[in-house]
């Protein structure tokens, strides 16, 4: 059976923004773009009515970098996870402005609304915004020429025990150069059984 969300923190304050810059030619290569997750202190969600085995899947995890360029995601994994909870599937998917997604849903991202293109999305070039920077603690305002977006990286989640639980999520991925790094984003997650609209109190 599928669950009502329950958001025990605030909503996430993420705006991130479209890189269309061209870089300049220096005799000394910028670094590449860091990966980041622009959550505003800590975001939990729980959600009730699950048998063990059941599929979960949530958006609501935003992403973005710090400079023009892009990023590829290769991995996501729960951190401090309870009971098994493991990832089975994730998608990056840019939400257009004045749209709504929904949140969460029984089962696949299909379910929640991800289109087969979307699933297939693993790249991220929008550049952290204002308000983004501030929540991470990088300094100086967002490149010129940029434009808003938000982009978010949903993923499916599973266990064999219930209730089950991740304190955050680790997003792995790489950049220009070929180097493997991640990056951990606050949004914390549980399943829990009963039945739908019962307490579940994300860790």
């Amino acid at each position: 059976m599928g669950g009502v969300g329950h958001r025990s923190a605030a909503a996430v304050a993420a705006v991130v923004l479209s890189s269309g810059l061209v870089g300049c030619t220096t005799s000394q290569a910028a670094a590449p773009p860091a990966l980041y997750s622009p959550v505003s202190g800590h975001v939990g969600e729980g959600l009730a009515g699950f048998h063990p085995g059941d599929k979960l899947s949530v958006g609501d995890i935003p992403v973005c970098l710090d400079s023009p360029g892009s990023v590829t995601i290769t991995n996501v994994e729960p951190v401090g996870e309870q009971n098994g909870m493991t990832v089975v599937a994730f998608a990056v998917r840019t939400i257009p402005a004045g749209v709504s997604p929904k949140g969460e849903a029984l089962g696949d991202l299909t379910a929640m609304g991800v289109t087969a293109a979307e699933q297939q999305q693993r790249v991220v070039s929008n550049v952290c915004g204002a308000q983004s920077r501030s929540n991470v603690g990088l300094t100086g305002p967002p490149p010129a020429g940029t434009t808003e977006q938000w982009v978010e990286v949903d993923v499916t989640v599973t266990a064999p025990t219930l209730p089950a639980s991740a304190q955050a999520f680790r997003i792995q991925y790489r950049d220009a150069l070929g180097h493997e790094r991640s990056t951990v984003s606050n949004v914390s997650l549980a399943m829990c059984g009963g039945k739908v609209g019962d307490a579940c109190q994300p860790p």
